[in-house]
């Protein structure tokens, strides 16, 4: 079913009827929310009101089939469509057929044509991140816009061209903005962005600069960063190193290595790459040695977050200390404990006699007696545990800052690597 709208913001109708809107009027532009801030079906029957309802099905030239049809306006309706004798269009909605002046509809293409390229271009490796989904926005996929948005940006998460198309296309779909200038503008792009996805995020960030004077969007972004919601956390840090790349790092900093949840603190090493993480990151290098377990493996995914090649070395020096830390813990027997649990039972075993002139004497001789079990266990020290999953920590960062992944990314495939001419750009001092 499909779903027509006027200036409302709308959302990608596909995820709730199985269509995808845009509206009518030329002048129109047209909002799609993504998946998790879908409305109640009510507000597709409101904005469904609006239309021109055939009572009788005009008679047509085809059968229906499913279409995306973009408006003059530059919106998108995806669904049921078919052409009537007059030349105007008729999509069906939940309440029956409606009908769409021809003069409102710039394009119309067969929704399976456009999947085919899709497919074909998420295929091709020759083309960029950005390329891929401004295709896909401009052919009215939202959907899967919204999707293939979520995971470029996880993947490549500095790319600027990325960056652009996001601010510039994909938030034309977001549901919810405010206008510009609106009263309570900031708060309404903070709930949004709290709320949404990778992409949505990345496509409201830039907005929040004029939202409201710099000390205020400065001072609400650092509330939402001591927030107890993590969306908030989440894309607060995101726009405090975005937007006031020369302010004290300090707190996302913190944020990287203390906030208990995964999304902030990859959000914070974000923002200090945007801060410039060669410049600010020098406590999280410091970090790879602490005595805190925890503290160290998290320093170790910070920096690779950044996707600054400048961290390769202290990462791959690391790598080196664990693998060795490894070898020696190897080498040695785990230590071994015991522990007894019984009961023990004094008995007469025997007597010693004794015979004298006249007399004898039987001298009992005592004995124990052991009833329970003996329990013994090798006990692995922490330390191992911990070299273990700090080593995929380092691996894993090792991959994401220097962009590769010599071989199989084994420890030993990347000390090949390293001793190799090819490491050449990623050392900071001479070989």
């Amino acid at each position: 079913m499909a779903m027509l709208c006027t200036s409302l913001p709308l959302l990608i109708a596909s995820s709730l009827m199985g269509t995808e809107a845009s509206p009518v009027q030329t002048e129109s532009v047209t909002r799609a929310a993504i998946p998790a801030a879908i409305p109640a079906e009510s507000t597709a029957e409101s904005t469904a009101e609006s239309t021109t309802q055939a009572a009788v099905p005009a008679a047509t030239v085809e059968k229906p089939k499913r279409r995306v049809l973009q408006t003059v306006g530059g919106g998108f309706l995806r669904g049921a469509t078919r052409r009537a004798e007059d030349g105007h269009w008729q999509i069906k909605l939940k309440r029956g057929w409606t009908d769409l002046p021809a003069s409102s509809v710039d394009s119309a293409t067969l929704e399976s044509e456009l999947l085919d390229e899709f497919d074909a271009h998420k295929k091709n490796e020759d083309l960029a991140p950005a390329d891929l989904l401004e295709w896909t926005l401009k052919a009215g996929l939202l959907q899967e816009a919204f999707v293939l948005g979520d995971k470029l940006v996880l993947e490549f998460p500095m790319d600027g061209d990325l960056r652009m198309v996001a601010a510039g296309q994909a938030s034309r779909f977001v549901a919810g903005l405010p206008d510009r200038g609106a009263e309570g503008e900031l708060e309404a792009l903070r709930d949004v962005g709290a709320r949404g996805s990778e992409l949505v995020a990345e496509a409201i960030v830039e907005r929040l600069a004029t939202a409201a004077p710099r000390a205020e969007v400065l001072a609400a972004l650092h509330e939402d960063l001591a927030s107890g919601k993590t969306g908030r956390r989440r894309f607060a840090s995101r726009a405090l190193g975005r937007l006031f790349p020369t302010e004290d790092p300090r707190a996302l900093l913190l944020h990287t290595i203390y906030d208990p949840s995964v999304d902030v603190r990859r959000s914070s090493a974000l923002g200090l790459a945007d801060m410039g993480a060669a410049e600010v990151c020098g406590p999280l290098v410091r970090a790879l040695g602490a005595k805190d377990g925890t503290i160290r493996v998290r320093a170790t995914e910070a920096l690779g977050h950044t996707r600054e090649p400048i961290f390769v070395e202290p990462l791959i020096q690391r790598m080196y200390m664990l693998s060795a830390a490894q070898s020696s813990s190897g080498a040695k027997r785990p230590p071994r404990g015991y522990i007894s649990v019984g009961t023990q039972r004094a008995y007469v075993q025997d007597f010693d006699v004794e015979v004298a002139s006249r007399s004898s004497v039987a001298d009992p001789v005592i004995n124990t007696l052991m009833d329970g079990a003996v329990l013994g266990a090798s006990a692995m020290s922490f330390v191992t545990t911990t070299v273990s999953v700090e080593r995929r920590g380092v691996l894993g960062a090792l991959a994401l800052a220097a962009g590769q992944t010599p071989g199989r990314g084994r420890i030993s495939d990347w000390k090949k690597w390293w001793e190799s001419d090819a490491s050449a750009a990623f050392r900071n001092s001479p070989k």
